[in-house]
């Protein structure tokens, strides 16, 4: 399925962090794979030509899904997160 399809079908993911230095990213990527999530990186380019790499998980439909998603992930693994849009910054 395409990219542009899966966030028209779940408008919503869980971002786990938002770094400069792509390795700080990969280390985050690695730590929730190992745990089991199915995490990616979504990179965006700002107006200073920067990129910045964001850490995120999770396809959901809606945000009250992903809020539940969220709740559960925050109570098992002691970390921060938000709920973002897919695909966007």
């Amino acid at each position: 399925m395409a990219r542009m399809d899966l966030d028209k079908m779940a408008p919503y993911t869980i971002q786990v962090g938002a770094f400069l230095n792509k390795a700080n990213a990969d280390q985050v990527l690695s730590q929730l794979t190992k745990k089991g999530y199915a995490p990616f990186i979504f990179q965006v380019t700002d107006a200073q030509q920067r990129s910045f790499y964001m850490v995120r998980f999770g396809h959901f439909g809606s945000r009250e899904e992903a809020a539940k998603a969220l709740d559960a992930f925050k109570q098992k693994e002691k970390m921060a997160g938000v709920i973002v849009r897919s695909g966007m910054m």
